[in-house]
C-alpha cells in the first residue's frame, strides 16, 4: 500500500541505488518542500525491512517524528519503535526505529543496516560522529543542503527536479 512514486521520486530511487552499486554510502538527496521525500523513505525502509534488515529514520522534531511515523503506517508499514523521551511506541526490538535527534545523543545507538536523515543540512553532531565511527550507510534528506561542510559528510548529491519543474509538471501549485 505504499504510495506510487511520481517519475521525479522513482528517479531518486534508483539514482540513490546505483550510488550504493558504486560504493558511495553517504548520498544526500537534495529535493524541495512538496517533492515527497517521506514517500521516497517509505519505499527505502519496506526495501530494506523486506530484506529482512533494520532502519534508524532520525529527525529533528517531535512533530516530524510523529508525522512520519503515520506516514509510514499509512503506507502499510507496520508500526515502528519511537526513541524520543517516553514516547508510548518506544519499543527497541522494532527493526524501523524513529529518532528524534536529541534523544539519539543521549542513548545507545541500536544495531541498524541502515540510517535516513531528514533534515540533514543541520549536521547532527551525533551523526557526524556516526558517520567517522561507523560504516552505516547513511542516506541525507534535505530541502536545502548549503551548511558549510556538509560535503565532507556526504558523498553524493542527488538532485532529480526543483520546485519550479515540480510545479511546471503540475505536481505543486504556484
Amino acid at each position: 500500500m505504499l504510495y506510487e512514486l511520481r517519475p521525479h521520486q522513482q528517479q531518486a530511487l534508483d539514482q540513490l541505488r546505483e550510488s550504493f552499486s558504486k560504493g558511495l554510502k553517504r548520498p544526500m538527496l537534495y529535493a524541495s518542500v512538496g517533492y515527497g521525500k517521506t514517500v521516497v523513505a517509505a519505499h527505502i525502509v519496506t526495501g530494506t525491512l523486506n530484506k529482512g534488515k533494520r532502519v534508524m529514520f532520525v529527525a529533528p522534531y517531535t512533530a516530524l517524528i510523529n508525522q512520519t511515523a503515520r506516514s509510514f503506517m499509512d503506507q502499510g508499514i507496520p508500526q515502528p519503535g519511537v526513541m524520543q523521551a517516553d514516547h508510548e511506541w518506544t519499543n527497541p526490538k522494532k527493526r524501523l526505529q524513529i529518532a528524534s535527534v536529541q534523544t539519539l545523543a543521549r542513548r545507545k545507538i541500536p544495531d541498524v543496516d541502515l540510517i535516513i536523515v531528514d533534515e540533514a543540512h543541520l549536521q547532527y553532531g551525533i551523526i557526524g560522529k556516526l558517520m567517522k565511527e561507523t560504516d552505516i550507510p547513511i542516506i541525507g534528506l534535505s530541502g536545502s543542503p548549503f551548511s558549510k561542510g556538509l560535503g565532507k559528510h556526504y558523498d553524493n548529491l542527488i538532485q532529480t527536479t526543483s520546485m519550479r519543474e515540480l510545479i511546471d509538471t503540475g505536481f505543486l501549485s504556484d
